[in-house]
């Protein structure tokens, strides 16, 4: 009864907003909180600029942002925590060093350099401070490392064994939408294209992510259909609190555990995948006897573009670049299309990470082994209260 007079109320405000601004809609609500259009788009201004999302995806992304935030200041109001002075000026310090602002630079002054919305960002960086509070009150306090589990991880880190990484397609329909989800699916099934499904049901707040994964992170269920599936095939819809998930399986690689949690330096150049003539010259490179030091040189000289240095571990790299470099030898040139755009790279080093008994390690190692563990933990915890959140309180997208 109280969620439906919640509504109500809601809507009445709503009928309001929408008449009182021309080309202002509402376009979610967090119990009595609304959120607009224009509220989205300042929160894409600036999770673009700050944390380089792409543009791609910004607006379902920024809309997903601002609705989790409102979650937490909810939550944040019924456990009585609150943001003092302090915690802002820490909050505002860590963003100012997160651009590489220098000393004589404020918030307030690179806001309205980048024309982003003050109180909008004022308004995240509360809202990230709160959240964090919730976790040292609800999660972190319940959070404990065994010397079991120390033991495991650095057993599973030394071993040679092969991990399922799968690259994913993820197209979350949400409740209100259900009726969508078999087309979708059919659509999916019938090879039409991420992006026009996301254009063509842009009214049903679908939302389409790409993803990389080791497949013994999800769910059991999830995990033994995708082991199972062939590339290009289309997971059976899953049914969440929020709405349906449907996953398509993209790419699926087997990668050493050791190589996947190396570390490798790479030299890369990357170009327009509609540039013939540069595609031309890709050959020309390969078999030019390059090396790490004079591959930046013999590539300026084929005019293929500037190369840079990139230093990365192996787990956060696509899955085809993963595969692609374990089969690779120091030395070797590699040549590859993503979004279109050519990749050229030249691997320089591998650089595996030293994993001893635990006998060998000394304090400072077992205790960052320790905070690996920890944070893996808190990250599903967290995901689980976010979910429980929205089960809490009254979440609707227009």
């Amino acid at each position: 009864m109280l969620r439906f007079v919640k509504l109500c109320i809601v809507f009445a405000v709503l009928f309001y907003y929408v008449d009182g601004f021309t080309g202002v809609k509402v376009v979610a609500t967090v119990d009595d909180e609304l959120i607009s259009s224009l509220d989205v788009e300042k929160r894409v201004k600036i999770d673009k600029l700050l944390y380089k999302v792409d543009g791609k995806v910004a607006y379902d992304m920024s809309l997903k942002f601002l609705i989790d935030e409102a979650l937490w200041r909810r939550e944040a109001k019924n456990l009585k925590i609150s943001v003092s002075d302090e915690d802002m000026k820490e909050a505002i310090n860590r963003i100012l060093k997160l651009i590489g602002a220098d000393g004589d630079t404020s918030l307030f002054s690179y806001v309205q350099e980048n024309d982003l919305d003050y109180k909008t960002v004022l308004r995240h960086l509360e809202s990230k401070i709160l959240w964090d509070k919730i976790l040292l009150l609800k999660v972190i306090p319940y959070i404990n490392v065994s010397d079991d589990e120390i033991e495991s991880y650095i057993a599973e880190s030394k071993s040679d064994k092969f991990e399922t990484i799968a690259s994913l397609n993820q197209v979350f329909i949400p409740l209100k939408s259900k009726d969508i989800v078999q087309v979708i699916l059919k659509e999916l099934c019938n090879n039409v294209s991420v992006s026009d499904i996301k254009n063509r049901y842009k009214a049903y707040d679908i939302s389409i992510d790409k993803v990389s994964i080791s497949v013994n992170l999800l769910d059991h269920k999830i995990k033994k259909n995708l082991v199972k599936a062939n590339v290009g095939q289309v997971i059976d819809p899953i049914e969440f609190v929020q709405g349906y998930l449907i996953i398509q399986l993209l790419d699926k690689v087997q990668i050493s555990r050791k190589f996947m949690h190396s570390e490798v330096t790479l030299k890369q150049v990357l170009f327009d995948d509609k540039d013939k003539n540069k595609l031309n010259t890709i050959t020309k490179l390969q078999n030019s006897q390059a090396d790490c030091l004079t591959f930046n040189k013999v590539v300026s000289e084929l005019k293929l573009g500037n190369a840079f240095d990139v230093v990365v571990k192996v787990k956060d790299l696509s899955t085809k670049l993963q595969a692609l470099l374990q089969n690779a030898k120091v030395g070797n040139i590699i040549h590859f299309s993503s979004d279109s755009k050519e990749h050229v790279i030249i691997l320089c080093e591998v650089k595996a990470k030293d994993f001893r008994n635990k006998q060998d390690l000394d304090e400072k190692e077992i205790n960052s082994i320790r905070q690996n563990i920890s944070m893996k933990k808190l990250g599903i915890k967290s995901m689980q209260l976010m979910s429980q959140l929205y089960k809490n309180y009254l979440v609707e997208r227009y």
